[in-house]
Formats: structure tokens, sequence, C-alpha cells
């Protein structure tokens, strides 16, 4: 009899959904910011690679990360094996993570554009302003000027 409720977890290893509803969550925060991993994303290298076992059996090509390197980076996204050793990357996790950064990146060129559009606006009323100037400037020197005639009397 179904009862409208997801299937909870079981034990640490199972694969059945967790409920991700607001109600059911305790301190959410941003998560690249609150693992420092905004920063940590830069450095993480995608490489390509077989696993040994499988090189002689002529293995398909793996895509993915370093255990090692990423343990260096963001420990958080390292499954230990039983004697704590980086083992195994949590990939589950990473585009989670990682969808704040388009985010991030939307912001900043959003930013710039806001720049962009303000300098470009302060540079033609510049230009607008020298042209009244230089209008006002030639206006002045031609009543200044004295006539060569006028002088002489």
């Amino acid at each position: 009899m179904a009862t409208g409720r997801q299937a909870t977890r079981t034990s640490r290893h199972s694969r059945a959904p967790r409920a991700a509803a607001e109600p059911f969550r305790f301190a959410s925060t941003p998560c690249l910011r609150s693992l420092g991993l905004h920063e940590a994303s830069e450095r993480l290298r995608p490489v390509v690679f077989r696993h040994r076992e499988a090189v002689a059996e002529g293995g398909d090509l793996q895509y993915g990360l370093i255990a090692e390197e990423v343990a260096a980076v963001a420990p958080e996204l390292v499954a230990p094996d039983l004697e704590g050793r980086p083992y195994s990357v949590r990939y589950h996790a990473l585009p989670v993570l990682l969808l704040n950064e388009p985010q991030e990146q939307q912001r900043t060129i959003e930013d710039q554009h806001h720049r962009i559009e303000a300098q470009a606006s302060a540079a033609l009323d510049q230009r607008q302003r020298i042209a009244a100037l230089t209008t006002r400037l030639a206006e002045l020197e031609r009543h200044l000027a004295v006539p060569p005639e006028e002088s002489d009397r």
C-alpha cells in the first residue's frame, strides 16, 4: 500500500532517495562557498584513464578525477578506503556542487555588462561636454579677437 512517502535510507550505502525538501533539511548553505569549493573547482584536473585491471582486457577509457588530487583540494568529495586513504571520488556530488559555477559566471557577466553600459554612458556624456566646451571656447576666442584695423585707432 503506497502512502505517498518516498522510501527512506536503511543504510549508508543504500541508494533509496532521501527527502530534499526544505522542512527535512538542517543548516542549508550554498555548498561551494561553505566548502570553499568555488576556488577549489578551478584546481580540479579532469583526466582520461583506464583502470589497471581493465588495461589487459582492453577496457574502455574512463573520464574523471584522480582521488588523491581531489582529496588535496576538496576532501569532502572523496570516499576513503578502509585505511583512510583516498579511494574514490564522489562523482554523484559533483554536478550539484559545480552547478553554482555557471550561475556565478552569469552574475559576473551581468555585472561587467552593467559596468560597460555605465562607462559607455559616461564616455558619451564626456564627449558631449567636450564638444560643448570646444564650441564655447571657439566663440569666446572669436569675441576676444580684436581686428587689426580697430587696434590702430
